[in-house]
């Protein structure tokens, strides 16, 4: 939902100034030709009031009239308050931006609530269809439609976006169509409909929401939400200006939101001050959507992917134990296959419930074994595990270097972390032998050249986590070697800043 829009359904009013959509008369009461006790009489006396629509000169509204495409452009536009100088020009083969229509159809063009045809024409002088008056009012006024909403209009086919729009409509009552069994979709809309279809619509926008939260609630200047399940999955429709949350049901069930509060800081920019998280449970009341709003404080595990490919061994056992050694209850952590891949490899998951530092040590029913140092910390309503799969040394095979290496070249950056030859180079047999030399951590890259002259780069990175220490690494020709030296020089970083 646009801010805009947001903000006049909060306040619960809708204020616009006149619009000159069909030949003006004087601003009359009563016209000859409209009951003002009727449904349309009161729609389009509202309406006329608020100075959106006019009558004519004889002092009929002409209700049955229809309503073309540019005036319904130029009433909508004015009822969203769009900005309509400042807009993108859509270059619509007979929208020139001398047209009077311009500026509310490029508006209205952008927020995705009118589109022309295939032709690259609008059209504004052609009459609406209640089928498209159907689509212009959904996306206008973002309106949702429940799951379980079913209509029976016989002209109507279901599984289609026309279904859709038009059971948008029938869930908030803006309209219950020709007859309880006909919609009418390929009927003009005419200006005693369009008058009420705007009031219910707008009348829809003021009650949907029946929960908020807002940024004085939380003693900040904006607020913002993030969806705990996938926004498609929850029951409810988040509606957020920056100032007020508004929950909006569409179906039964729950979720769980955090909003976070901001206030601008000495730089001028807007800096989180404060999370919260709710329990959002709908539920269905005599018919109708009802909302409760709980704030809860527990926070969600985190949750470690352990890979039979990254291991080289199917790590189908688990014992985790604190770095003092204690053996963790499994009351806080849970460990479950999760699948398997084409190639029949194994992945678990590793879930854990609480803050602390780890040593997970992984094995296999043949001997094979492997430590995974864990630092467990909390973020908001999180938490966020850093992890480092043992690995003392790596070797890079001669298949892999692909040339018979005739020299080394070695530089290693610890920015001061520990001794300049942490990492142990070595050509063997098998290829090059990177390990652990001394504490520290830091980058290393390696140059190998054959006697021909061609030449590769192993470049890595070394670190210790929870006493456990693992190597990584990446195989580089000398183009992509520039390549990253260019990149840390234009980061104005080198050594262990490096990128890897």
């Amino acid at each position: 939902m646009t801010k805009k829009m947001f903000q006049l359904a909060m306040a619960a009013t809708l204020t616009t100034g006149a619009i000159v959509a069909v030949a003006p008369t004087a601003d009359a009461a009563k016209f000859t030709d409209v009951k003002d006790n009727s449904p349309a009489g009161k729609a389009i006396n509202a309406l006329v009031e608020r100075g959106v629509i006019k009558g004519y000169v004889d002092g009929t509204f002409r209700p049955a009239a229809a309503i073309t495409r540019g005036q319904m452009a130029k009433m909508l536009a004015h009822l969203l308050e769009l900005e309509t100088t400042d807009v993108v020009d859509y270059e619509y083969a007979d929208i020139p931006q001398s047209h009077q229509y311009y500026g509310a159809i490029s508006a209205l063009t952008e927020l995705g609530v009118f589109s022309g045809y295939a032709d690259n024409t609008f059209r504004p002088n052609e009459p609406i269809k209640r089928e498209q008056m159907a689509k212009i009012l959904v996306a206008a006024y973002e309106l949702e439609t429940p799951v379980e909403t079913v209509v029976t209009f016989k002209d109507v086919l279901r599984n289609t976006e026309v279904y859709h729009n038009i059971a948008s409509l029938y869930h908030y009552k803006v309209t219950t169509g020709i007859s309880p069994e006909r919609f009418g979709i390929g009927e003009n809309v005419s200006r005693g409909q369009f008058a009420q279809f705007i009031l219910r619509a707008e009348q829809a926008v003021k009650t949907r929401v029946k929960a908020t939260i807002t940024a004085k609630q939380l003693q900040a200047e904006m607020i913002d939400v993030n969806y705990e399940l996938d926004e498609e999955e929850a029951p409810f429709v988040i509606h957020n200006d920056g100032e007020t949350v508004g929950i909006e049901p569409i179906a039964e069930g729950e979720s769980t939101i955090i909003v976070s509060g901001s206030t601008v800081n000495v730089e001028g920019e807007y800096e989180v001050d404060i999370q919260k998280k709710y329990a959002v449970t709908v539920t269905k009341i005599k018919g109708d959507f009802a909302v409760e709003l709980t704030e809860v404080t527990d926070v969600e595990p985190t949750i470690i992917s352990v890979e039979e490919e990254a291991f080289g061994f199917d790590p189908k056992h688990i014992r985790l134990e604190t770095v003092e050694g204690k053996v963790v209850s499994s009351d806080i952590f849970g460990y479950e296959k999760a699948s398997e891949d084409e190639e029949d490899l194994a992945s678990y998951s590793l879930t854990i419930a609480a803050e602390g530092t780890y040593i997970a040590t992984l094995s296999d029913d043949l001997g094979n074994q492997k430590r995974l140092a864990l630092v467990v910390t909390k973020d908001a309503f999180s938490l966020l595990a850093m992890e480092a799969m043992e690995k003392n040394e790596v070797i890079i095979s001669n298949d892999e270097i692909g040339f018979n290496v005739a020299n080394t070249y070695v530089e290693q950056y610890t920015a001061a972390m520990g001794s300049n030859d942490f990492a142990a180079i070595a050509m063997t047999e098998e290829g090059l032998k990177i390990s652990r030399n001394k504490a520290g951590a830091g980058v290393f890259s390696v140059r190998l050249t054959s006697a021909q002259g061609e030449v590769l780069f192993v470049h890595g990175l070394m670190k210790e986590l929870a006493g456990i220490t693992t190597i990584e690494y990446q195989v580089l020709t000398a183009e992509q070697m520039e390549e990253l030296l260019a990149l840390a020089n234009s980061l104005g970083t080198s050594g262990v800043g490096m990128p890897f």
